[in-house]
């Protein structure tokens, strides 16, 4: 905190008790940066009784209290600060961060909002509203973590909280720091374990993501997630080892048959090694328990396609309907540019203000390089279906063209 701010959160020292409490303060301070957060909070509530003004160990002690899990009653003293002092930017930032660790993201922004009006570059209150707003936790998420902090000591909470935002949003190396912290504090919880676990493979350091799930394990046979997270790690070790993760996901499943993301990984071992009809069972079992699982279904996808390859289209293209007819009345060798496979003929008719090439639209991964690009109309001239057609367009990279394809189809379909 700047010496301004911290001249206007202390305020005015001039009784005996006025700068005993300031000294108190001083002294909770030192304790609690040695993490002797109940220590700190004793010499906070000493202070604010010798100078209830005292804007900063009213803070202060919402610091402590913050750490040791306890975030109602320190949102409470965040609160008195601000009362005290209305211009207490610390006071409205520690507030929002914690009403955002908790998930209460739009009361979050308000008290990022209102201490950058105090100062509008001020950096906690700007990667405030990046960590907990913008990237926010959703209820459901919320659900499922509360579950899981009620297995673990209140006073790594904190860190806990502060790490599942984080991965959140990206940042699985700093997450990575919050929950070491949390297994400095309560060593050998499988809960801890297995979400350092989960950073390490965020990060690509499979072997470490291993080694924790792991002993996660040791500590928990039963827990399901560690079992999951190990699975994945197997398949992405420097030497994949996907038998080793089938046996992880059979391990997972035998606790609880009901845990969707077991059968995907499952089936996701199998794809890897060639056993793609195998790995279809496992991926609609995944589909049956969760029929929202969108990693199922894609791999679901990318099997079947493995299994019955789709037909390689001859694609024509023209700026109007008659130059686009008699293209595909001749199809002959000048119109290899515009994508010439070895299967059935769809005729497309468009207008093309950019790019020129019907090629480069096939083979690209970017939409937005097409936004200028119009489909005028479809003309269906073949034996396979459009729906094909606009399904490998789509995995393709073409997800607007495809778009644009399936409305225009049914618009004229709807009209015959």
């Amino acid at each position: 905190m700047e010496k301004n701010q911290i001249d206007i959160c202390v305020g005015r020292l001039e009784t005996p008790n006025e700068i005993a409490g300031d000294d108190l303060n001083s002294i909770g301070w030192e304790l609690h940066s040695a993490n002797k957060f109940e220590e700190a909070i004793l010499k906070f509530e000493e202070a604010i009784k010798l100078n209830p003004n005292h804007a900063l160990a009213k803070n202060n002690l919402g610091l402590s209290l913050r750490k040791l899990g306890r975030f109602k009653e320190a949102i409470k003293w965040f609160e008195n600060s601000i009362k005290t002092i209305p211009e207490c930017i610390k006071g409205y930032s520690n507030a929002g961060e914690t009403l955002g660790l908790i998930g209460d993201s739009e009361k979050a922004d308000e008290y990022f909002k209102k201490a950058l009006k105090i100062d509008p570059y001020y950096q906690k209150a700007i990667q405030g509203l990046e960590l907990y707003c913008k990237g926010r936790i959703s209820k459901n998420e919320y659900l499922e973590i509360n579950e899981e902090l009620k297995r673990v000591p209140k006073g790594v909470h904190f860190f806990m909280l502060m790490g599942f935002h984080l991965v959140k949003v990206g940042h699985s190396e700093i997450a990575l720091t919050q929950f070491k912290e949390a297994d400095k504090l309560v060593p050998n919880n499988e809960i801890i374990l297995e979400l350092i676990a989960g950073c390490y493979n965020n990060l690509y350091r499979f072997s470490e993501g291993e080694n924790y799930g792991l002993r996660a394990i040791k500590v928990n046979p039963d827990y399901v997630q560690a079992w999951l997270t190990l699975s994945l790690s197997a398949q992405y070790l420097p030497e994949p080892d996907y038998y080793k993760s089938i046996e992880y996901c059979e391990n997972a499943i035998k606790i609880d048959p009901a845990t969707d993301m077991a059968w995907n990984n499952y089936g996701g071992a199998l794809m890897m090694l060639g056993e793609y009809g195998a790995a279809i069972e496992k991926f609609e079992k995944c589909i049956s328990i969760n029929p929202d699982n969108p990693f199922a279904k894609l791999n679901r996808g990318a099997c079947r396609r493995m299994i019955s390859p789709p037909p390689v289209f001859t694609f024509i293209g023209h700026e109007n309907l008659s130059m686009a007819k008699a293209a595909f009345e001749r199809s002959s060798d000048k119109h290899e540019r515009l994508g010439k496979g070895n299967g059935p003929v769809v005729c497309l008719i468009f207008d093309f203000t950019s790019p020129r090439d019907w090629k480069d639209l096939i083979e690209t991964t970017n939409d937005e390089k097409y936004e200028n690009l119009k489909i005028i109309d479809l003309v269906e001239r073949s034996e396979a279906t459009i729906e094909d057609f606009i399904s490998q367009i789509n995995s393709m990279g073409g997800r607007r063209i495809a778009l644009d394809l399936t409305i225009r189809l049914a618009q004229k379909r709807r009209k015959k």
